[in-house]
């Protein structure tokens, strides 16, 4: 049978193919992140200087797989014309969307394809989990493509804690003080508050619940003198707008936690599957001394394993407080691939100097709850 690839370039097209890339998506192992109102949504927040360039595989007429690209004009401050993810730097997991069992037809497709085309001069895949089945592909496809420069860059740690089947059987594979907190400040704030746990199950509630996250979020962060990408307009207006198709789809989780009528913490997850998606939190840092941060966790994780979902996936980023819930670290990778050496050599010098950099204030603005 004849694998061909198509080019999607226009928003149009690309807003027509919802049904069949949420099809695909059902059928692949890719996550909440590669679904078609996550990439839609980036894509009418952030496209500004970007061109869409999303490959579909095509095996006969059968769509096996979506590559979701774009293109850039620069990057690094650097004049080249970059192929990079849809998503960008803000999606915890970028990746290809391949039927299962198809995953390498889709990606050697995909890099022939590249090959032989001009009009770029770099492919820079970020944030590839290292639980993708597409990774290992990857890297062996991209190895023995001839002609490139390629370099493969570890990057951000990511952690999930896989579910057991019931809440008492979680409990003994926590530290004995991590399970006395929690289960001593749930009893306290039973014990001594009005609590309400509001899950946001109405559409008109939406947008107010979002604002009550948001400030939550940058209050905990404003506490630590510490900056949020929350700070952003556009920030904002793409979770308020991820939000609400989110919604309709069946894919938001959000929680806030009330105590006396009064929203003390937050919690902002995606569905998807049999994973549970916690992509972030917030606190009012005045009631922290209560921990209602673990305790929101809690009673969400333990409504997750009672709804049956076998992980819950604290992302990127190495808090501690995700190690307290015995979360199991893998690797995000960053593949690059150039048209010439020196290309390859500089961008990744660049990426280097940058990723030091990042890390250096990752490192600087970590904290516990």
């Amino acid at each position: 049978m004849a694998v061909t690839v198509r080019v999607i370039d226009s928003t149009q097209s690309f807003f027509d193919l919802r049904d069949k890339w949420n099809d695909l998506l059902n059928l692949s192992t890719a996550t909440v992140f590669q679904s078609w109102e996550w990439q839609w949504v980036w894509w009418q927040n952030f496209k500004q200087g970007k061109r869409l360039f999303i490959l579909l595989v095509l095996d006969d007429d059968e769509l096996i797989g979506i590559a979701p690209l774009i293109k850039s004009f620069s990057s690094l401050e650097l004049p080249l014309t970059v192929v990079s993810f849809l998503g960008g730097m803000i999606t915890d997991y970028n990746d290809f969307i391949s039927q299962r069992g198809y995953e390498e037809r889709v990606v050697e497709a995909v890099f022939s394809y590249l090959k032989n085309q001009d009009g770029w001069e770099a492919l820079d895949l970020n944030e590839i989990s290292g639980n993708s089945p597409n990774l290992r592909i990857l890297k062996k496809v991209v190895q023995q493509v001839g002609g490139l420069e390629k370099r493969e860059l570890a990057q951000d740690m990511a952690y999930r804690l896989f579910l057991p089947s019931d809440w008492d059987n979680l409990l003994p594979l926590l530290s004995k003080k991590f399970r006395w907190n929690i289960n001593y400040y749930t009893r306290r704030l039973f014990r001594d508050y009005r609590v309400k746990i509001v899950k946001v199950d109405d559409e008109d509630e939406i947008k107010r619940a979002m604002d009550e996250f948001f400030k939550l979020h940058r209050k905990r962060w404003f506490e630590k003198k510490i900056p949020t990408l929350l700070l952003s307009k556009k920030y904002q207006n793409f979770h308020h707008q991820i939000s609400q198709e989110f919604f309709q789809v069946g894919k938001l989780s959000l929680y806030l936690l009330h105590l006396n009528e009064k929203a003390v913490a937050a919690l902002y997850g995606f569905e998807y599957g049999n994973v549970f998606y916690y992509y972030l939190g917030g606190f009012d840092p005045d009631w922290a001394h209560l921990s209602v941060s673990n305790v929101l966790t809690s009673l969400v994780v333990k409504e997750t394993i009672k709804r049956g979902f076998k992980v819950f996936d604290f992302l990127r980023g190495e808090e501690e407080y995700k190690l307290k819930w015995g979360s199991s670290p893998s690797q995000n990778w960053r593949i690059l691939v150039a048209k010439k050496r020196g290309t390859a050599n500089l961008i990744v010098k660049l990426i280097a100097h940058e990723s030091l950099l990042i890390k250096k204030v990752k490192a600087g603005l970590k904290f516990k709850i």
